[in-house]
């Protein structure tokens, strides 16, 4: 896990003493330009997710290669 964002998490746990511990956080971050007049969503919107935890991980999925090309994505289960 990103050491920053490990240490955000323990400092906002750590501000109320009554507060259980994170184990899976999500946020939203709306990047990039509107996809059209007046729309809530942006052309590279993207959530993230991250698990501290990895017993919380119950299963993964991949979109499917066609896609994944109609979407000019990078291969990030390339095998060498």
């Amino acid at each position: 896990m990103n050491y920053l964002f490990d240490q955000v998490l323990r400092t906002v746990q750590e501000s109320d003493p009554k507060s259980q511990p994170y184990t899976t956080v999500r946020s939203l971050f709306p990047e990039g330009k509107k996809l059209y007049a007046g729309a809530g969503f942006k052309d590279k919107t993207h959530i993230q997710i991250c698990v501290r935890e990895t017993e919380q991980i119950l299963g993964v999925f991949r979109i499917p290669e066609w896609q994944r090309i109609e979407l000019e994505l990078p291969d990030l289960y390339q095998r060498s």
